[in-house]
C-alpha cells in the first residue's frame, strides 16, 4: 500500500485498488513498512496508512510495522 500511496494516492482513493489493478477478486495490501530498510525512511504513520488502505477498498490490510533490520542490538531495536 505504501507504493500505491506514493504513486497513485488520489487516483487510488477515487477509483479504488480493484479498478487500479483491474482485478475483481479479494486484494490484500501490505503497509510497506519494510520499505524503511530499502529507503531508510517511510513518511507515513500506522493510523494514516490504515485509513488509506480502507479508502482504497483493500479487502485485507496488513498494518504498518517497523522492521529493525539485521544486526541491530536488542536495546536499540526496543527503542526503535
Amino acid at each position: 500500500a505504501y507504493i500505491t500511496l506514493n504513486n497513485y494516492r488520489d487516483n487510488a482513493v477515487k477509483r479504488g485498488i480493484h479498478q487500479i489493478i483491474n482485478y475483481d477478486g479479494s486484494i490484500m495490501t501490505d503497509s510497506g513498512g519494510y520499505q524503511v530498510l530499502e529507503y531508510g525512511k517511510v513518511d507515513v504513520d500506522p493510523k494514516s496508512m490504515a485509513t488509506f488502505e480502507q479508502k482504497i477498498g483493500t479487502d485485507l490490510a496488513i498494518p504498518l510495522d517497523r522492521p529493525t533490520g539485521f544486526g541491530l542490538s536488542k536495546k536499540k531495536a526496543k527503542f526503535y
